[in-house]
């Protein structure tokens, strides 16, 4: 499985949301999930609830943000390219 965290994640998954303009709550609806996951997501000094992140989950954020996994994931490399 593919590393889905580097540190620092937790702010540029909220640099992401605002920059689309999204709230934690419909980011958390569109994804079926409580606002309070995302907001904990994006705490930027607990890291221990963005590495359960599971990689659907941020392939999904991936769409809604309009990025790549790169993008969203510094590091990221398919699984066709390793």
């Amino acid at each position: 499985m593919p590393k889905v965290w580097t540190p620092g994640q937790g702010e540029r998954l909220k640099a992401f949301r605002k920059a689309v303009g999204m709230t934690q709550e419909v980011v958390a609806e569109r994804l079926g999930i409580s606002w309070m996951t995302v907001h904990r997501w994006e705490k930027p000094d607990d890291d221990q609830h963005i590495r359960a992140v599971p990689f659907g989950i941020m392939k999904q954020l991936s769409v809604i943000y309009g990025v790549t996994m790169r993008q969203l994931v510094p590091g990221y490399t398919p699984a066709w390219e390793r």
